[in-house]
């Protein structure tokens, strides 16, 4: 377990990016939860921004609107579900567009730190859940 050391996996949401911070222990003791904390400007490195403009970017092409048009139907009372059912979308396609997203972070973050099959399983199961939680508040269940 000593090979991962505290790292984060970011995800794409409607207001913005969704940082997860994995640590040995909550990422595979099964114990808390992965600890998440809203990414504002001046909270992560520079060499970090390209990544994070490139996911809002697939978010965008994901939606079909910009992070503007999106901010402003949200503030005008539409839900996420709301959003992507005007732009064409279902349930499905975000559901794949998200857990996309995520395992494509896991399989960097299990390079990255060599982890076992099972530790990436784990992480993958994890992001399951985080997914299917993400989907409930879009769609509102």
């Amino acid at each position: 377990m000593n090979k991962l050391k505290k790292t984060s996996l970011t995800l794409a949401t409607a207001t913005g990016v969704m940082l997860i911070t994995l640590t040995p222990a909550s990422a595979f003791e099964g114990e808390g939860r992965m600890g998440m904390r809203g990414m504002g400007p001046g909270s992560m490195a520079p060499e970090n921004r390209a990544q994070r403009d490139e996911k809002r970017a697939e978010l965008e092409a994901f939606v079909g609107l910009s992070r503007d048009e999106i901010r402003t139907a949200r503030r005008s009372g539409q839900s996420m579900g709301d959003i992507l059912a005007a732009q064409g979308k279902s349930e499905a396609d975000a559901e794949a567009f998200l857990t996309e997203q995520a395992n494509q972070r896991v399989e960097m973050i299990a390079e990255d730190h060599a982890l076992s099959a099972e530790e990436k399983l784990t992480l993958q199961e994890r992001v399951s859940n985080f997914v299917q939680s993400m989907l409930s508040r879009w769609f509102n269940k």
